[in-house]
């Protein structure tokens, strides 16, 4: 009965803790973002390389070394919304992706998170 009394206890303090560092809960990045307006935004800035089925199957996609990331595999869609946040915001070191920070609002890239998590369903 104890053990259960201070589990119960240390549950309501995590989450009491969780809630006071973050400000209340807050859903996944992809999760506050559209997706529809995150095509729009695909579309204009992405699909020239990741190709419209966001698989990497463009023509300048392949061309490049290496080829651009195919954002239907199961290696991005492991990737924590986090990391694939940071990608868009600030590029990827030897690779063809840019930095679309400069360019993107932090919604905008929240709406493109969300279309890529859509994609390949």
């Amino acid at each position: 009965m104890c053990r259960r009394k201070f589990f119960g206890m240390g549950l309501v303090l995590g989450i009491s803790l969780v809630i006071g560092l973050t400000g209340g809960l807050s859903l996944p990045l992809a999760a506050q973002g559209d997706p529809e307006k995150g095509k729009q935004v695909f579309e204009k800035n992405c699909l020239g390389c990741h190709g419209p089925r966001g698989d990497g199957d463009s023509p300048i996609g392949k061309k490049l070394v290496p080829p651009a990331a195919d954002l239907t595999s199961a290696t991005t869609k492991k990737k924590p919304d986090a990391e694939l946040v940071g990608i868009i915001q600030s590029g990827k070191p030897k690779t063809a992706m840019p930095p679309f920070k400069p360019a993107l609002g932090e919604q905008q890239i929240r709406d493109v998170l969300a279309y890529v998590r859509s994609l390949g369903r």
